[in-house]
């Protein structure tokens, strides 16, 4: 009955240490890439290079780097943070204090 028992426990403990794998590898850089492209403004479909576990934390980190963007209040097109003028629309964007740069 001990070696059945053993058996047992390290079979639970490769299942946790899978499911552990799997949530750090695969699901954190998702989730955490998601969140950056909400408050940057860029498309959630990034994260769809996250069907392989290493596309998903690269795309999170280009993420990352990027520089926020605005909505032009004219045209509805998506610029950096730091353009003065749409260059779709030509008009003047107003500058916005709430954007953070870091991410």
């Amino acid at each position: 009955m001990p070696e059945a028992a053993a058996a047992v426990l390290a079979v639970v403990l490769g299942l946790i240490a899978l499911a552990v794998v799997v949530f750090v590898g695969w699901i954190l850089p998702i989730t955490l890439g998601l969140r950056v492209a909400r408050r940057k403004n860029y498309s959630p479909a990034w994260m769809l290079f996250g069907i392989h576990p290493v596309g998903g934390w690269v795309a999170y980190i280009a993420l990352s780097c990027q520089v926020p963007r605005v909505q032009c209040p004219t045209c509805g097109g998506f610029v950096k943070v730091n353009f003065r003028l749409c260059p779709y629309c030509h008009n003047e964007i107003k500058p916005v204090a709430n954007v953070r740069q870091m991410g």
